[in-house]
């Protein structure tokens, strides 16, 4: 049986700011110890002004398509997933389409 679908290329983007555990402790009554206790967290990354959820995900897609030696009009589907929405209402699967053009 020929497969009908698969994953042809995986791709990943962060935001260049990094925020430690240490730089939120210097603004909070907390520190890296009791974070990384509870969370096991040391940084995490953060987006620059302006840079929205959508620009992340038209990165990682581009990095996909790149790994996969495709473009974007050789898809036939496209699965982003979030727990950090541009906007509320807004589907985020279409600022990226709109990012890709």
């Amino acid at each position: 049986m020929t497969p009908r679908s698969q994953v042809a290329g995986c791709g990943a983007y962060l935001p260049e700011r990094i925020l430690t555990n240490h730089e939120l402790a210097l603004r909070l009554d907390t520190s890296d110890e009791w974070i990384r206790q509870r969370t096991g967290i040391g940084e995490r990354r953060v987006a620059a002004p302006g840079e929205l959820t959508s620009d992340l995900a038209v990165r990682a897609a581009e990095r996909a398509l790149s790994a996969a030696g495709m473009s974007g009009s050789d898809l036939d589907l496209l699965v982003v997933a979030t727990t950090t929405p541009t906007t509320p209402f807004r589907p985020l699967l279409r600022e990226c389409r709109r990012g890709s053009e």
